[in-house]
């Protein structure tokens, strides 16, 4: 396995061992001291004090060390959850702690059964299964993130992740616009481009609000798709790279433009030519006028 892979199993197992092992000996979970001595303990014991730090594990031994933890759990193993694709860690971390917390909400409200088929049945009903290796299985870091979550956050009650999962995806497009509105600025220096400059251009103008954060995800999408085609039809009338633009990929770094400049900015790879100096010659050296 290779260390996304590992790690999706690895963290949680030894998040779980160490909550376990804070609550059987009256330890708070948040001292890092006491964290650091208990894991690098742990590590030394399952590689024959070879190692204190997972980086330096060989394949083998990443799976021995995943097993040792497994082992070291004993009853408490049904509520860790193996993770592998594209997941942050701090995406996985918050993923488990909210699993646990709607797992608990559910075993208050209802017979469910244990954790493990629990949150597989959560996860495959939101379209995404376990991989060849047993683990849950999220392709992407964004969509599957926020439909598994918006999921658990209603079990729990998590009015946070509630929030958060459901204006997610107006928060994205609200940001692209943004981005959008500086490349405009760009090209255009006549005046600064905003959510009224929109409205301007938009040619269902009226049904646009005045303020973009009371504009709904299906408005914004049609407003998104609108300035990208603008953008894209003033960079072709004008003979400018979208590549150009200040939010996207350039290969070189962009200058600053004078705010003296009221044009439309063309031509913009010449701002990384040298420039070329031009020298009059002589004088005796032109021919002389025939007439």
């Amino acid at each position: 396995m290779n260390s996304r892979q590992f790690n999706g199993i690895f963290r949680p197992l030894v998040k779980s061992a160490w909550e376990m092992y804070c609550v059987k000996w009256g330890i708070s979970p948040n001292k890092k001291d006491a964290y650091r001595l208990w894991y690098e303990q742990h590590l030394r014991e399952v590689t024959r004090n070879r190692i204190t730090s997972t980086k330096d594990a060989t394949s083998k031994e990443c799976q021995h060390i995943i097993d040792y933890f497994k082992v070291l759990l004993g009853g408490s193993q049904s509520t860790v959850i193996q993770i592998e694709g594209r997941w942050t860690e701090a995406q996985i971390g918050s993923f488990t702690d909210l699993a646990k917390a709607a797992y608990q909400a559910a075993q208050t409200s209802s017979q469910v059964p244990a954790f493990d088929p629990w949150i597989r049945s959560i996860c495959q009903r939101n379209g995404y299964n376990e991989s060849d290796s047993g683990a849950l299985c999220f392709p992407n870091c964004t969509e599957s993130f926020e439909l598994v979550m918006a999921d658990l956050a209603v079990i729990a009650n998590d009015e946070y992740w509630i929030g958060r999962t459901s204006s997610a995806a107006e928060t994205r497009m609200r940001w692209q616009i943004e981005q959008f509105l500086i490349d405009l600025d760009y090209l255009d220096k006549r005046f600064i481009h905003t959510w009224d400059y929109v409205k301007g251009i938009y040619k269902q103008s009226a049904a646009l609000p005045a303020d973009i954060n009371d504009c709904p995800a299906q408005t914004l999408w049609r407003v998104l798709q609108m300035l990208d085609t603008h953008i894209r039809r003033i960079c072709k009338d004008f003979d400018v790279r979208a590549m150009d633009l200040p939010t996207r990929a350039h290969p070189h770094p962009h200058l600053a433009i004078k705010e003296t400049a009221h044009h439309l900015h063309i031509g913009h790879e010449l701002e990384h030519v040298a420039p070329v100096e031009v020298h009059a010659a002589p004088a005796e050296e032109y021919d002389p006028i025939p007439f």
